[in-house]
């Protein structure tokens, strides 16, 4: 006979208890997890579900998704633009500009 254990759970907790073991055991690979971070965005489950199941900071879920490079586990993710292109920026400076002294002059 063969022991066998069977743990009746959704597939997101199994693989979430089985993150915690092998971390317990000290077995950790980064493209393994990364992927385990893939399948768990794919069956719905957020940064803030991973970082709770599977004992994770939100910076290791950041740098797992950007090790897998994966475009698909940003995509819930509002970006602000960082900068504006200079060819941009100038004409909104002299917008501004001609707008004040618009407002000096009384026009």
């Amino acid at each position: 006979m063969l022991p066998v254990s069977v743990i009746d759970k959704p597939l997101a907790q199994r693989m979430a208890s089985t993150v915690r073991h092998n971390r317990a055991r000290g077995e950790h690979d980064v493209d393994l997890m990364g992927n385990i971070v893939r399948e768990l965005h794919d069956l719905g489950r957020n940064d803030a579900w991973i970082s709770k199941h599977l004992g994770m900071d939100k910076d290791e879920i950041l740098r797992l998704k950007q090790i897998t490079g994966l475009a698909a586990l940003f995509r819930d993710v509002n970006f602000k633009q960082a900068w504006v292109p200079e060819e941009i920026a100038e004409e909104s400076i002299e917008e501004n500009n001609t707008e004040s002294e618009k407002e000096e002059h009384g026009a």
